[in-house]
């Protein structure tokens, strides 16, 4: 998994690679503009990350950006303007961004990318953290389809997809902010409805209850849903 870190923007690369058979290097980072949440987005609560893909050229230029999930905001409330311009905001970054093109055959060659791009401070706390560790106060705790005290499921839409909701539980054990990092825009915002809904036990670190982020994925199948 490669890292690169901006100022106060981090990539984090999921697929930061081409999908051409035989290549000899991936596309890399180079470097990128500084990323700052506008007014607006911090004072909603926008925070986590977003899934972005985008195509790289021979010559390194930057093209065709898309947003295809996150960022994560609070429950219960819908910031769509703000979300709207945080989206927007990101794909201009990663078009001012520089990427190295990947090689093959000892030659540089256009390809497809995707990497995660992290914002504000809740993930980056949330990345850094463990439980036990130096964390200020978010730890990531992994995957929480197990470990709910109640997890309500979306109604299953017969089409067969995983998608996957970026969670922040509260010391209390309910889930204060969602987003949903991975799956069909069709089960977004049923999935982030249904985590929202979601409680846990309140995890324990050096004796005091602690903010929490982790991950609830859903299973649809054509005629139900399975949470893991």
């Amino acid at each position: 998994m490669r890292i690169g870190k901006i100022v106060n923007v981090v990539f984090v690369a999921l697929a930061l690679s081409v999908a051409i058979f035989g290549q000899e290097r991936g596309i890399e980072f180079l470097s990128g503009p500084e990323f700052v949440l506008s007014e607006k987005a911090r004072a909603a609560g926008i925070d986590g990350t977003l899934t972005v893909s985008f195509k790289v050229d021979r010559t390194g230029a930057v093209k065709d950006v898309s947003v295809l999930a996150g960022p994560i905001w609070p429950c219960r409330s819908s910031p769509s303007s703000a979300i709207k311009e945080v989206r927007e905001a990101v794909k201009q970054n990663i078009l001012a961004s520089k990427f190295s093109p990947a090689i093959k055959a000892g030659k540089p060659v256009d390809g497809d990318a995707t990497l995660d791009f992290e914002i504000g401070i809740t993930y980056r706390e949330a990345i850094k953290g463990k439980p036990g560790g130096n964390s200020r106060w978010v730890v990531d705790v992994g995957t929480m389809g197990a470990k709910g005290l109640h997890i309500p499921v979306p109604m299953a839409t017969g089409f067969l997809d995983v998608a996957t909701v970026r969670v922040l539980i509260g010391e209390s054990g309910d889930v204060i902010a969602a987003g949903t990092i991975r799956g069909n825009p069709r089960h977004h915002a049923v999935s982030r409805m249904a985590a929202c809904d979601a409680r846990f036990p309140p995890t324990i670190v050096d004796g005091k209850p602690t903010k929490v982020t982790g991950l609830i994925t859903y299973e649809f199948s054509r005629s139900f849903v399975k949470v893991r």
